[in-house]
């Protein structure tokens, strides 16, 4: 009798595993320089490069600077996209693309901000996004 209930739980066990590999939308992503990440079964993201012409905390500037962050996204067997994601998002170039795959990526943050008296060492840069499907995140905003 025990046998037959294990039977009987396996496909339900099965199930359960399939939802717990759905990952719910907009999922929000930090990642250190070089590091990936899933964003879903099929879809991978890696933070690969950045500029940052953000004005020094310690430096009083006329404008803010932006930053830029890009992306390397995944999706097998197909090659890989580039996107770039931008602050201040009102800055946004439209030769730049932030989506890829079906996915729209925002970006909140990039951090170290910038030090006049203490360069930042690449290794140390983090970017935080939101990811989500292009209809979820229709529109990216400051901060996102």
């Amino acid at each position: 009798m025990r046998y037959i209930s294990l039977l009987a739980a396996g496909p339900m066990l099965a199930l359960c595993n399939v939802c717990a590999q759905v990952t719910p939308m907009p999922l929000e992503v930090t990642l250190r320089l070089q590091d990936s990440t899933v964003i879903t079964q099929d879809v991978s993201v890696r933070f690969v490069g950045y500029s940052d012409d953000r004005c020094p905390s310690d430096v009083l500037c006329f404008t803010a600077g932006h930053a830029t962050v890009l992306l390397q996204v995944t999706a097998p067997p197909g090659p890989s996209r580039y996107v770039a994601i931008r602050w201040p998002v009102a800055e946004l170039n439209s030769q730049l693309s932030n989506t890829a795959f079906g996915f729209r990526f925002c970006f909140i943050a990039l951090d170290p901000h910038p030090h006049a008296k203490h360069p930042v060492n690449p290794a140390s840069y983090t970017v935080r996004f939101k990811v989500a499907t292009e209809r979820a995140l229709a529109g990216c905003k400051d901060g996102a």
